[in-house]
């Protein structure tokens, strides 16, 4: 701020004099950008730690995750073996029930073949006897009796062999029939248990 005021020298002409007055305003706007730029450099420096902060916290996560999808990689690898097993044991145990059921059936075929062997073992041995009575009948009315005795041994002979043959039964195996009964009731809880695990295999 300035003014003139007017002072009158010794010849009593007026002399003019300029007076300045400095303002403090400048002083406080130097002090007030200062502590703005201070402010500035702090906040910038609050936020590059921050920063720091963050990034590092950003690849903790990026590592925690790239774990986990290992994990989860090694998990559902597992899970495909395990259900690969599991369809593995589910096919061995559906096979083995269809092959043993053959053999059952190859079993019952065989005894059912061996008792008509029998039958018509027995029958055919009822006709020899039926013939060779016959024949030494007619032996002893026309020959001698030393041909009829000679003939009578041959024919006894014959007839005893076919009776021993004709003494031959299954045996009944009652103990294996048994443990047999037994180990399809096992079988049976078994495959209770595997439609369970054949369901959980589907909703793997």
């Amino acid at each position: 701020m300035s003014s003139k005021r007017n002072r009158t020298n010794q010849n009593g002409s007026a002399d003019c004099i300029n007076i300045s007055l400095k303002s403090n305003g400048t002083d406080n706007n130097e002090t007030d950008d200062k502590s703005t730029t201070s402010y500035i450099i702090s906040q910038n420096h609050s936020l590059q730690q921050d920063i720091k902060l963050i990034t590092i916290e950003n690849i903790s996560l990026s590592k925690d995750v790239d774990e986990r999808e290992e994990e989860l990689g090694r998990t559902e690898k597992s899970n495909a073996h395990l259900k690969g097993i599991l369809k593995n044991f589910h096919a061995i145990a559906e096979d083995s029930k269809i092959i043993a059921e053959k053999q059952e059936t190859i079993a019952r075929n065989h005894i059912m073949d061996v008792n008509d062997y029998i039958k018509d073992f027995n029958f055919l041995m009822n006709i020899i006897i039926s013939i060779s009575f016959v024949y030494l009948a007619i032996m002893f009315m026309m020959t001698t009796l030393m041909v009829f005795i000679s003939s009578t041994l041959m024919i006894g002979t014959f007839l005893y062999v076919f009776y021993l043959l004709s003494l031959f039964k299954l045996s009944k195996n009652a103990n294996i029939h048994a443990v047999i009964r037994e180990k399809k009731a096992d079988i049976k809880k078994i495959e209770e248990t595997l439609d369970f695990i054949h369901e959980y295999i589907e909703s793997i």
